[in-house]
């Protein structure tokens, strides 16, 4: 579990200003994306090393990703999630006031190819 999903519903009380909570609520949703890439690695028996190699990058730039130091554009994510071999669908979801239930909601799922 990443850093800011541990303590999300304490943090959402301090922020006080909408820009404060969007990055907030933008970190946490990268956090689950790279929670399911790691736990799509794991199910798969793929390494970092393995998955550098077959998206043509080197390590440390996936080590970038899954640590959140790398902003992720839309064909990244699609190139990431192919290399894996499973097909990515995002989905809009209802919205809440809530931040910390927005925080916890995940709107990007990954499923096996078919």
């Amino acid at each position: 579990m990443r850093k800011y999903k541990d303590h999300a519903e304490a943090w959402s009380k301090w922020l006080k200003t909408d820009d404060e909570r969007v990055e907030f609520e933008a970190q946490l949703f990268y956090d689950d994306v790279a929670d399911m890439v790691l736990e799509t690695m794991d199910r798969l028996g793929v390494s970092r090393a393995e998955l550098a190699r077959r998206m043509g990058v080197k390590r440390p730039q996936i080590t970038k990703i899954l640590s959140g130091e790398a902003n992720l554009t839309l064909k990244s994510l699609y190139k990431l999630f192919r290399a894996l071999d499973v097909d990515l669908e995002i989905r809009p979801v209802p919205g809440t006031t809530a931040p910390s239930q927005r925080a916890r909601r995940h709107a990007v799922t990954t499923s096996p190819p078919s």
